[in-house]
């Protein structure tokens, strides 16, 4: 943001706002405990991808080892990641994983990936507890919307997260969509998130806060 009122070709207002759907709803939390931002708006489907999720936990804390997160059949995966600079090999290996599960009449959200044992390992629940948001209030009012079939990011994972940031006094509008899936939560909501953020950033700064 500082980058953006650096430049003076266009005049920006003060007033913004952070938006995300899957994992950049997250990131769009994060963004707001992290820096107090006016406004985060998160078309709510965060989940994360397993990849991404050991590696960005490796960044933070290179000890921990890839086999102690992923399935042994997503060690492949997670490997060609580390060299595929703009994941172009990594979509279209997945992609095909995801055909031939599709093919075999089995379930998407059942393709290795996370291991399930994966809160059992030694350290592993702090950290991951420690990267979640809502583990502070934020001054900002904000938007959340999750699909209630979302196979991507449980319903309940959701619930729990707007229980947790509702009792850290977060000011929190929560929308379930019925039905729905991870892709079409955002588009099928643009009115509102729009109707949002034109009641917030019209607002003088400050307000509401």
């Amino acid at each position: 943001m500082q980058a953006a009122h650096a430049q003076t070709q266009y005049p920006l207002s003060a007033a913004w706002a952070v938006a995300g759907h899957s994992q950049s709803g997250f990131a769009a939390l994060a963004a707001a405990e992290q820096w107090g931002y006016q406004l985060a708006s998160a078309a709510f489907t965060n989940a994360y991808n397993g990849l991404m999720l050991a590696h960005g936990l490796q960044a933070q804390q290179p000890d921990l080892m890839l086999e102690n997160m992923l399935d042994p059949a997503a060690l492949p995966l997670a490997e060609l990641a580390l060299d595929d600079a703009d994941c172009s090999q990594v979509g279209q290996s997945l992609g095909e994983r995801l055909q031939a599960q599709f093919d075999a009449n089995g379930r998407l959200d059942a393709l290795p990936g996370i291991r399930r044992d994966l809160l059992t390992q030694p350290g592993m629940l702090p950290l991951l507890q420690r990267n979640s948001p809502g583990q502070r209030r934020l001054s900002v009012p904000v938007l959340l919307i999750q699909s209630t079939e979302d196979t991507q990011t449980p319903i309940g994972a959701a619930r729990a997260l707007v229980t947790r940031m509702q009792a850290q006094g977060t000011t929190l509008s929560y929308v379930e969509i019925e039905g729905g899936n991870h892709d079409t939560t955002y588009d099928e909501r643009r009115d509102e998130v729009m109707a949002f953020l034109r009641e917030h950033l019209t607002q003088p700064v400050g307000a509401g806060n």
